[in-house]
């Protein structure tokens, strides 16, 4: 967005883009956030860890500040910082120290309103959430169950709320994502075309495979402490219920999310693990503060740091990986060739997506305009793509895709 002023990105999975602006499957919000570093001058490489790591540490800054209780607050800092989450997408491209800020901020929000009961503080936690799901649909659920909380103070306000928490997500996913085959997908294509049967088989299936997968596998040592982590939390969450009206909210918002990830995603793979442990991080910070000295949250704060030192060999591993990549320069001639393309789509032989240095790509053409490049994803349907870029004779070509046809 900052170099070609488009909304839309370079690589899409499908071509086609969202229903609504033409966004890659991860929607508007990203590129509007990662695009203000570069209005400061700063590196490409830097501008979305250094954006994720200012709004994480900030959070923890304004934890710290809100927080009077010593020992409890210093146990909620070393619990962020030293989450093998932090530390994991820390060191990668990807946004999860964002939603633990946004995460924070809920925790403050929810702190704020059940202690002093005010409307301004109610409205931080709506916005903190409505932030939440700009950037992730699942945020949205947070709204159906904050709903269910307000019901006997205000019951129109909990109707429109939990209305909100169903409809919200479905529409951001249809709308403003562009869509990929997944659970929820297949199931919504299902129900238009009025296979109720097919659906609700769909569904079943899913569970039962996530169900059996989360006792049976996992993608290393540290994800099996870290889903004892999330089974402790959820455990701490049912014993802690009682003590305090921010505990259930923040465990209706675990529990609401588990039972969407079992059921619509693939939560025994590391994508959906990743989307549980902001929400199970929230309810660790409120266990902290409510739980009157008891040992038992300090099991959550164990766990999580072990955890912590079980995947520094894993991220050494993949430092060591990204460090000493063997990847094929793209060439001038080629580079120079993209760059006069107008209006192009262009699609990559997926068999060679390990093989080059991407990055050098060319994204706007000689006019500024942007360029689009098509990344086949599982049986996607595709746009129809301009021109296709494969491999002949060990060298990269461009093609048109009027050529090839005839």
């Amino acid at each position: 967005m900052a170099e070609t002023g488009d909304f839309r990105a370079s690589f899409s999975y499908s071509g086609q883009g969202s229903k609504v602006g033409g966004f890659d499957p991860h929607g508007p919000a990203y590129p509007i956030l990662y695009s203000i570093p570069s209005l400061f001058g700063i590196s490409e490489t830097l501008k979305i860890p250094l954006t994720n790591w200012i709004l994480f540490l900030f959070s923890v800054l304004v934890l710290i500040w809100k927080s009077d209780l010593r020992i409890a607050k210093w146990a909620q800092v070393l619990l962020m910082l030293g989450s093998p989450f932090t530390l994991f997408y820390g060191m990668n491209l990807m946004p999860e120290l964002l939603h633990l800020a946004i995460a924070i901020g809920i925790y403050l929000g929810i702190r704020a309103f059940i202690n002093q009961d005010g409307f301004r503080n109610l409205i931080w936690v709506l916005v903190c959430i409505g932030l939440g799901g700009f950037f992730r649909d699942t945020w949205f659920f947070a709204y159906l169950i904050l709903g269910l909380f307000l019901f006997e103070r205000n019951p129109k306000l909990s109707v429109l709320l939990m209305v909100l928490g169903l409809v919200l997500p479905y529409l951001s996913q249809t709308l403003f994502h562009e869509s990929v085959p997944n659970v929820f997908s297949d199931c919504i294509n299902h129900l238009k075309a009025g296979n109720w049967t097919e659906a609700l088989g769909e569904l079943a299936y899913n569970a039962k495979r996530n169900i059996y997968f989360i006792f049976t596998y996992s993608e290393g040592l540290y994800y099996w402490v870290w889903k004892i982590w999330i089974l402790i939390t959820m455990v701490l969450g049912v014993i802690f219920f009682k003590k305090s009206e921010a505990i259930q909210l923040g465990f209706g918002f675990l529990v609401l999310q588990v039972i969407f990830s079992i059921v619509l995603y693939k939560t025994y793979q590391w994508t959906e693990w990743r989307m549980l442990s902001p929400i199970a991080l929230l309810v660790n910070l409120q266990l902290m503060e409510k739980s009157n000295r008891s040992f038992l949250p300090a099991l959550g704060l164990v766990f999580s740091l072990a955890s912590f030192i079980g995947i520094l060999p894993f991220q050494k591993k993949l430092v060591s990986l990204r460090e000493n990549q063997d990847l094929q320069s793209l060439s001038t001639e080629l580079i120079s060739e993209i760059s006069r393309l107008e209006n192009a789509l262009i699609r990559i032989d997926p068999m060679l997506l390990e093989q080059y240095d991407w990055a050098a790509l060319p994204i706007r053409n000689e006019s500024g305009q942007l360029i689009r490049y098509l990344l086949p994803y599982y049986s996607q349907k595709e746009a129809y793509s301009t021109h296709s870029l494969t491999e002949a004779n060990g060298q990269l070509m461009i093609r048109s895709v009027k050529i090839l046809n005839q």
